[in-house]
């Protein structure tokens, strides 16, 4: 059974040594990390939250520019696990809500499909209390056209998301999804965001709908 694994020190002071051998620890601590995430073990990472994400991308190319390719791999979640899928691929495969929304909220929502699969593992997993959380990541500082497109390109994934819910073990998941999409909020200050109206269509047939 691997433990979870300690934080970075924020000095010398911390570990009781010089200024070189706090900079090794956190390198070696880094690298633990790296490890972890290559093996997909979730109980040594822990609660990746995003200032330990941050703390991981500054640690690992201290000592070799070669590890830049390690952090970049890391930062887009990637890197190859020993299962020969991406680490994103792992937390979709875990089910991994804090990891999930530590990725978005690092990089948003860039069209990209792996982070679009996050979102959605976000929303059927959320509390009540979660929605301004996941309707920040979609909305973020884009401007308003980049915004529609971006919502567009969630909500289709959504309904896509909602009719394989039947299949989900968890019968709550749809639920969550009709009360997400009945319940999006968005900043006034945008006006009146204009999507497809063939999107708004389907959502009204197969969201809306009675069971």
């Amino acid at each position: 059974m691997s433990l979870e694994l300690c934080g970075f020190a924020e000095n010398e002071k911390v570990i009781y040594g010089t200024y070189d051998e706090y900079l090794a620890f956190n390198h070696c601590l880094a690298s633990d990390y790296v490890s972890a995430i290559y093996s997909e073990d979730f109980e040594a990472l822990g609660d990746l939250s995003f200032d330990l994400l941050e703390d991981i991308l500054y640690w690992i190319p201290i000592y070799d520019e070669k590890d830049e390719e390690i952090k970049e791999n890391i930062e887009s979640g990637l890197l190859k696990t020993y299962k020969n899928r991406t680490f994103i691929d792992a937390i979709l495969a875990n089910n991994n809500k804090e990891a999930a929304y530590t990725y978005l909220k690092r990089n948003g929502i860039n069209y990209n499909d792996k982070y679009i699969d996050l979102l959605i593992l976000l929303i059927i997993n959320y509390e009540e209390d979660e929605h301004d959380l996941i309707n920040n990541i979609i909305f973020g500082s884009l401007n308003k056209k980049e915004i529609e497109k971006n919502l567009e390109i969630v909500l289709r994934r959504i309904i896509d998301a909602y009719e394989k819910a039947d299949k989900l073990e968890n019968v709550n998941r749809k639920e969550k999804i009709r009360s997400y999409i009945n319940d999006i909020k968005y900043p006034k200050k945008l006006g009146k965001l204009y999507i497809d109206k063939d999107i708004v269509n389907e959502i009204c047939l197969k969201i809306n709908k009675k069971n």
